[in-house]
């Protein structure tokens, strides 16, 4: 009764960090709700593995760092809010997906994603992707979806693939290919390690922080300051000395180690 009554004050705990109110029922609208919200109030960042300080893909150990405050990779978040959607009462599957972006793709699965099952349908979710879908997307569904971000489509040749295009004259763009067997999160341990120690990765090369934002996105890269909005894309410069300001002040996060 007790580990029960633990689980339930650290799933509120979780509510409270997303500024998720009401009461959370597992439906379709709840689960949209909790994924926008995510995007908002918890950031997509690699502080931790930029200063080789070691993640680990443990739950309990994620859920505690973002009760923290802190954001964190595809590994950490996706494995907390499976967590969450779990204790919700959410049937929920983490799922292991290929990233083909340009040239950041490798060998081997190396992004985590969640599956959800609602009545009989089934819902591919993403909290730990940066700028990515909002809401979560009917992996049955043939026709494109519109979404904050754009469009969102699945290809099905053999295996499935999450496309995107920023608008209807955009061309598609390959996002990753998903292999909807369900996983343990012990078994992305290996690719986490991998991408956290594997010479001329961009998580080890540099320091970033993304957030959602009402009306656009936030990204502090280690130079610049992006901001996206309906009314297009600015960017600032960024000093060594303006760095953390901007950190704490839009994400809420103190960096306590010194950046290389």
């Amino acid at each position: 009764m007790a580990r029960v009554l633990a689980m339930q004050s650290l799933a509120q705990q979780y509510l409270e960090r997303i500024k998720f109110e009401g009461q959370p029922i597992p439906d379709v609208a709840t689960a949209s709700r909790l994924q926008l919200l995510h995007l908002e109030h918890v950031p997509f960042e690699n502080l931790d593995v930029f200063h080789r300080r070691g993640v680990t893909v443990d739950q309990a150990t994620s859920v505690q760092k973002l009760l923290g405050g802190r954001g964190g990779w595809c590994f950490e978040l996706n494995g907390s809010f499976g967590w969450l959607l779990g204790q919700l009462g959410f049937v929920v599957d983490l799922v292991a997906c290929t990233v083909l972006l340009g040239d950041t793709a490798v060998a081997g699965p190396d992004h985590l994603a969640l599956i959800l099952h609602i009545e009989d349908r089934r819902f591919l979710v993403d909290v730990g992707f940066g700028d990515s879908f909002t809401q979560p997307l009917d992996l049955d569904a043939e026709e494109a979806v519109s979404d904050l971000n754009g469009e969102y489509r699945f290809v099905r040749n053999g295996m499935v693939a999450l496309e995107h295009r920023r608008g209807k004259d955009a061309d598609w763009e390959a996002l990753y290919r998903i292999d909807s067997t369900p996983r343990r999160i012990e078994d992305f341990n290996e690719r986490s390690s991998f991408l956290q120690t594997e010479p001329g990765l961009k998580w080890t090369t540099a320091p970033f922080a993304t957030r959602l934002l009402r009306n656009g996105r936030i990204t502090l890269l280690s130079d610049r300051l992006k901001m996206a909005t309906p009314m297009g894309m600015t960017e600032f410069p960024v000093t060594p000395e303006e760095w953390p300001v901007l950190l704490g002040q839009w994400f809420s996060i103190v960096d306590v180690l010194e950046r290389d």
